[in-house]
Parts: C-alpha cells; structure tokens; sequence
C-alpha cells in the first residue's frame, strides 16, 4: 500500500494555505478520500478534514492544497487530474453541506447561504470553485452522493452523481 497521509503525530505533510496550523491538527479527522492519477502516474488525493470543516487534495509525499472550507463540515469528495507535472488540472467535487442558521426556518434561496455539489476548478475566474446544484431547493443534508468526474477532449468537465431526494441520477 501507499501511504498517502497518517492521522498521527508523524504525520509530516506541509500544508499551503491552511494559515497556522500545525501538521497534526491537518491530520485529524481525515475522511471521504478518493483518488485520481496524472498522466505521468503521479497519485492525487483528496479528502475532507471534519476537524478544520475543510476539503483538501495532496499528492504523495507532496503537500496539502486547500479547496475550501465552511462553518460545517463538507462530506464526500471525488478528484480527477489530466495532465501531468506543472499542466496539471486538478478538480474537486465535494458537499457542501451546510445551509444559512442552523435551523430549518433558516433555509434561505441565496446562493452565498447554501451548501450543495461544489466543483473546485483553479481555471475558474470568479474563485477556486464553483456552485452546482445546490441544498436550499429541498432543504435536505446529505441530499447528492457518489459523484464523479470526467474531462472530454474540450475541457468540459462532466459531472454525474445520484440524488437521495428524488432517488436518481443527475449529469
């Protein structure tokens, strides 16, 4: 196997922007990894870290690049890489699954409010990721699972994942 992180005091990754924390707190609490490999065979990884509420991708032996994070945890992440060496293209599809108060009356139709299917995307012009489709419609948590990733020939980033509300597919 490969050791791609260690949710101990060894663990020795350097992280970028993740401001000051030391290398143990980055590596508590690790869950939902998924996997993706570069065109060259370079391992990627990314994961949720539920202690800082944050989503993360590395590679082996490399450092920690922060996606995104929010006052709730994100669940689930799926990653694909083409490319290879400094061309790399690099997504990250997680959940976002937060929602504005705390409460169910709080659920307000404003993007900047709601979690969702984020999609983390270093090309993009607006920030590092973007908005899918988003929890505030059905006012559910954990409402998209299973997602991933796929890149056609015209860099159009192709997105299926499944639906727990209305119990199907969505591309």
């Amino acid at each position: 196997y490969v050791r791609i992180w260690e949710d101990t005091d060894r663990f020795g990754n350097d992280q970028t922007g993740t401001g000051n924390m030391s290398d143990v707190e980055l590596a508590k609490n690790i869950v939902y990894p998924a996997m993706s490999m570069s065109d060259d065979g370079t391992l990627y990884a990314s994961y949720t870290n539920y202690g800082m509420h944050a989503v993360y991708y590395t590679t082996v032996g490399g450092n920690s690049t922060h996606v995104f994070n929010a006052n709730d945890a994100p669940e689930e992440t799926t990653i694909l890489v083409t490319g290879s060496g400094s061309d790399a293209k690099v997504n990250v599809a997680f959940l976002a699954n937060n929602q504005n108060g705390g409460n169910y009356a709080n659920w307000t139709p404003y993007r900047s409010d709601a979690g969702g299917l984020y999609l983390h995307d270093e090309d993009l012009h607006d920030g590092d990721y973007t908005r899918m489709e988003l929890l505030y419609h059905d006012k559910l948590f954990q409402q998209f699972k299973n997602f991933r990733l796929a890149r056609g020939g015209n860099k159009i980033i192709h997105t299926a994942y499944y639906d727990v509300d209305t119990m199907s597919i969505h591309y």
